[in-house]
């Protein structure tokens, strides 16, 4: 997608609804405004990686109930591996270790990275706005919050 093919398809009259990474959103956003849209009808969302929590950053206090280590079982995937707390979240584990689990927005907005919780608790490091099915998480946004974790991938 680029600008001259924006401007081939744009309607005056329409709303534009974005979302993708910054760089894709600002080259939209120019073709849209050079196509003559009033910014007004363009709405957008950014695709970024998800913000750290406090108790991420290392001046942060450490509450003795977080897990620093846990058995992570891939069911579909058989598949344990340990994880160290010093890892993003469960979708970055996943992917570390040659998995490919399904997501998109990587903030708890889109639940494409839903998945089937079968063992352990997690605890997500921003409050999800996607609906979240009873027995599933979304791995974007979550971490083990217990010592072992037992995902449906």
């Amino acid at each position: 997608m680029d600008v001259d093919l924006i401007q081939s398809l744009v309607i005056e009259e329409a709303e534009y609804f974005l979302c993708g990474s910054p760089p894709f959103l600002e080259s939209i956003r120019a073709g849209l405004k050079d196509a003559g849209v009033p910014e007004s009808q363009v709405f957008f969302e950014l695709f970024t990686k998800a913000s750290k929590t406090a108790s991420d950053r290392p001046d942060a206090e450490v509450n003795g109930d977080n897990v620093k280590v846990a058995e992570i079982v891939f069911a579909q995937s058989n598949q344990t591996i340990t994880w160290q707390a010093d890892t993003e979240s469960l979708l970055e584990f996943a992917e570390a270790n040659g998995l490919n689990p399904p997501y998109s927005c990587r903030q708890g907005i889109c639940g494409t990275c839903e998945c089937k919780l079968l063992e352990g608790e997690v605890e997500y490091q921003t409050t999800p706005t996607a609906t979240v099915e009873d027995g599933s998480v979304l791995i974007c946004i979550s971490k083990p919050k217990t010592a072992k974790v037992v995902l449906d991938l």
